[in-house]
């Protein structure tokens, strides 16, 4: 199901289009802004789509040579960056926005290329993902091979040096490298859980830290009164939701304040730092077809792996949805968006309905609805932990 865009090739405004995740604007994540911090897509000439070309082959896929000589972001551009979103799972629309920019920079570098190490904003890339593969498969956990540098990284490639007879300071250079060429390639894409994926502390939910997740309405996704009204249903479900576990003796943390904007990479933070077991992130669909309709929900996919907790969390939380909406099932997908990808804990994007259908649109101010999607994330979550 596609999600609606802007006029491709217009100049737009930063976070819309190029397959963002829920709620996500344009951020840096360590990397080059977009070349024109907007969203491009078929009909696009210059330099922007030359530096876009020159990636793309270099990354494996195929341009015509007659759009490539004459700077031209042409159908077989378009067909190369809808292959590439669906590779990497981001959202397919053939546009190229801040998402899409951001992971072709991150495509880019292979192991060896660059210093990895932990810092701020943290690097990520394609070479980080195999370092993470192949101290894992070392017996050396780093985690969810998710192509983030993270404290769990450094963690590992210290002990890792240490074992290897290196200074070990967390810095992956030429001599780390060559310690790690010594010892084979074996395993390199093996993706370990996360520490905070393999928890629980109980069987049901007491106990249980859930950040829910919600957009602000600023994040300039779709038109503003569109994301103003996903915001508006989001904050209800989430704060019903937050009464519901409440009763089951968990812990719902939302450290969002009202109007607040903040970007995918501070919410995945902020669940990081509250030490969340879970993590639910709230939204709805839109689509261009106003007949598409439905429920759908998500987890992390990345080159890498997959987040084996977070599609299990995500299959949970869709049936209940369906069971309790009646809708159609737009089944879970695998999602590479930076909510899903930055957050420690198993996570999950749920979007209950699609508000760009009048049926599914009709049901979003009914307050009954707004508990029955509520109560199906409890029993979700619930199930999530009685199955762990």
């Amino acid at each position: 199901m596609s999600r609606h865009r802007k006029v491709p090739g217009a100049v737009g405004r930063a976070g819309t289009g190029g397959a963002t995740g829920p709620g996500e604007a344009s951020t840096a994540e360590g990397q080059a802004s977009p070349p024109t911090s907007s969203v491009f897509g078929e009909g696009s000439t210059g330099p922007k789509v030359a530096d876009l070309h020159a990636r793309l082959i270099a990354l494996g896929y195929s341009v015509a040579e007659g759009e490539v000589s004459r700077r031209y972001f042409g159908e077989s551009t378009a067909a190369a960056v809808r292959k590439l979103q669906q590779d990497h799972g981001l959202l397919v629309d053939g546009l190229v926005g801040p998402e899409t920019w951001q992971d072709i920079l991150r495509s880019g570098f292979s192991l060896g290329d660059r210093l990895l190490y932990f810092t701020q904003p943290m690097l990520e890339g394609r070479d980080v993902a195999e370092l993470q593969g192949r101290l894992n498969s070392l017996g050396f956990a780093c985690g969810r091979a998710d192509g983030v540098f993270g404290p769990a990284t450094e963690a590992a490639l210290k002990e890792f040096q240490r074992q290897a007879g290196l200074v070990a300071d967390g810095v992956f250079g030429p001599l780390t490298h060559a310690a790690l060429e010594t010892l084979g390639r074996r395993g390199r894409h093996l993706s370990a859980g996360s520490p905070r994926e393999t928890f629980p502390p109980s069987e049901d939910l007491e106990g249980i830290k859930v950040y829910l997740d919600t957009p602000s309405g600023l994040e300039q996704r779709y038109e503003p009164a569109v994301d103003a009204e996903i915001a508006r249903f989001a904050l209800s479900v989430a704060e019903a939701l937050a009464r519901k576990l409440e009763e089951r003796r968990a812990v719902p943390i939302s450290r969002r304040k009202t109007g607040e904007f903040l970007t995918a990479e501070e919410r995945a933070a902020l669940a990081n730092s509250a030490d969340a077991h879970l993590v639910v992130s709230i939204g709805l669909n839109w689509a261009s077809d106003p007949d598409a309709a439905g429920t759908a929900s998500y987890y992390f996919s990345g080159t890498s792996g997959h987040s084996r907790a977070g599609r299990r969390l995500a299959a949970l939380c869709q049936d209940k949805l369906v069971a309790a909406l009646g809708r159609p099932d737009c089944r879970i997908h695998g999602r590479n968006w930076t909510i899903l990808r930055r957050t420690q804990a198993p996570a999950c994007v749920v979007e209950p309905l699609t508000l760009s259908n009048p049926t599914d649109a009709s049901m979003v101010r009914d307050r009954s609805v707004v508990e029955a999607v509520a109560e199906a994330l409890r029993a979700g979550l619930e199930a999530y932990c009685a199955t762990e």
